[in-house]
């Protein structure tokens, strides 16, 4: 995929290169508090943006990941997916993808968005399945002091 070295396209790619960081701790804040309904969600908030916005700039095989994980977080937030030690996997692989494809649109190098489309949807493809309850938060973060 080739691309004009615009001031847009190139500030789009450093915006998706600040949510990595957010969405790496997210992850390892979920996987210590599994419980943290507003970490799951922006994980999820960030993934939709990442797919959206990517759709609208062109870069259709990084929405197309996005997408996946998107979907997948979804599928946990309404327990059709575990939030399982795979699913901690897949999500911390599709953030590494984020950043490999931006790393690569950057450097104009060829991005093999097929395969890391592939691997995308088979880690999430190895999440196995949810309880069926809603993923609801963790009661004791709710508790306020009177």
């Amino acid at each position: 995929m080739t691309h004009d070295s615009n001031d847009f396209f190139a500030g789009y790619i450093e915006e998706v290169q600040t949510y990595i960081p957010i969405m790496q701790a997210g992850i390892e804040e979920l996987r210590s508090n599994p419980g943290k309904r507003e970490t799951l969600e922006e994980i999820y908030r960030l993934s939709h943006i990442i797919k959206g916005a990517s759709s609208m700039v062109g870069i259709t095989g990084l929405s197309r990941i996005a997408g996946c994980m998107e979907n997948a977080l979804d599928r946990i937030q309404e327990g059709q997916l575990a939030l399982s030690d795979e699913a901690f996997s897949a999500m911390q692989a599709t953030v590494d993808r984020f950043a490999q494809y931006c790393q690569g649109l950057q450097q104009g190098a060829s991005v093999d968005e097929e395969t890391l489309i592939a691997l995308t949807e088979a880690d999430f493809n190895r999440v196995g399945p949810g309880t069926g309850e809603l993923f609801l938060p963790d009661t004791d973060s709710l508790l306020v002091a009177e």
